[in-house]
């Protein structure tokens, strides 16, 4: 066996031994309802038996209910893995300084899980880490400062470690690393200015949202251009699939700055990203997207995009085709919107088919590597 891949299904319970798998290269389990969720249950004992897999180059098991500790032994995988995802569950307990161990990874997401600590830092080893999934630590409870060790991974796009209760200054050795395209350090504790030398003068996006102790940075980080570029582009056209704006307002704030805003129709079921991943509460009722309605939400943003792409007058390229941007109105049908970043193509007459040819060029923009879990069911492409 060389594949294993059993995900988006209802399996359920625990994974049994992996012991005999020794020519494993591929693990899915994702989006089933393995796992007890249980703080001091057994449930990623499985992990510490694919260490027999000496192939093994990805094991993801995102989109469960895995309780309990990450075992130190996930450090004893084969150094040939690559991509390890176990985002979306309820592990807890520490960041395993076993980790180091796999120095071939280019892909690390451990976001949406209940890791408490500190960030190891031993993870400077992981010095492969460079590939658009980067590192992904988000949505969990780590504490305290960012180590000092990771200015060694320069080769990293994408690094988000929003919403934890992380403190300390922002490290400067972010504005030398080239290779950055989105640093999200939001909902922290951090303190101190932001930065704004280097790589973080450029184009890379940086966000600082819910830091309320953060002074200083860039001034706002294009807004009236953004405001410009989505009423040029939406003047110009209509689709079921798309959010239908009513009106735009323009005036001066309570404190004399400009003031501008588009009025959208309300959707009523929100965004397909809380859809996707719901923050449950008493007052909210559990969401979750049945497979009929993920395959129509597929449908309906292919159906914008072909319109956008190929059947205006002028091709355009959304540039931020992302989850928060998918609206679900009342009978589930999705509509895309924010067309900020959103760009023409250069050439008239340029065709940009579904499959990514193009006879034109545009740089990179938008949520660079935004690829979040999930979202790979909905085959969503731009």
């Amino acid at each position: 066996m060389v594949q294993l891949q059993l995900q988006v299904n209802n399996f359920t319970g625990s994974v049994p031994s992996m012991a005999s798998s020794h020519n494993l290269l591929r693990l899915n389990i994702a989006e089933n309802f393995l796992g007890s969720g249980k703080v001091n249950g057994d449930d990623l004992g499985f992990l510490s038996t694919l260490t027999n897999a000496r192939k093994l180059q990805a094991l993801v098991i995102s989109i469960n209910n895995f309780g309990g500790n990450l075992p130190e032994q996930i450090g004893n995988l084969s150094s040939s893995i690559e991509i390890l995802v176990l985002d979306n569950n309820q592990i807890s307990g520490s960041i395993p300084e076993g980790l180091q161990n796999l120095v071939n990874l280019e892909g690390l997401n451990l976001s949406y899980n209940h890791f408490t600590g500190s960030i190891p830092i031993e993870v400077e080893n992981l010095k492969n880490l460079g590939s658009l999934e980067s590192v992904r630590l988000q949505a969990n409870l780590l504490r305290g400062t960012i180590p000092l060790s990771l200015d060694s991974l320069r080769g990293i796009r994408l690094f988000d470690l929003s919403n934890n209760n992380l403190s300390g200054q922002i490290p400067k050795f972010f504005e030398q690393m080239h290779s950055l395209q989105l640093l999200n350090l939001s909902y922290n504790k951090f303190e101190g200015e932001v930065l704004t030398e280097g790589v973080l003068n450029n184009s890379i996006i940086i966000l600082v949202i819910g830091n309320v102790n953060l002074c200083g940075g860039l001034p706002h980080s294009g807004a009236s251009k953004s405001f410009m570029t989505e009423c040029e582009v939406l003047k110009n056209i209509r689709h079921r699939n798309l959010v239908r704006i009513l009106t735009v307002c323009s005036g001066v704030d309570y404190q004399g700055n400009d003031f501008k805003a588009l009025v959208y129709e309300f959707v009523v079921n929100g965004s397909l990203e809380n859809w996707l991943h719901p923050v449950e509460s008493v007052d909210d009722p559990p969401r979750h997207l049945k497979f009929h309605q993920r395959l129509n939400v597929a449908i309906n943003i292919a159906s914008a995009l072909d319109y956008i792409h190929n059947l205006g007058e002028t091709p355009i390229v959304h540039c931020d085709l992302k989850p928060d941007n998918v609206l679900l109105d009342e009978d589930m049908v999705a509509h895309v919107g924010d067309f900020g970043l959103a760009r023409f193509l250069e050439s008239p007459g340029a065709n940009l088919s579904l499959n990514g040819e193009t006879s034109s060029s545009i740089g990179i923009k938008g949520t660079v590597g935004y690829a979040p879990p999930g979202i790979h069911s909905l085959l969503l492409l731009e």
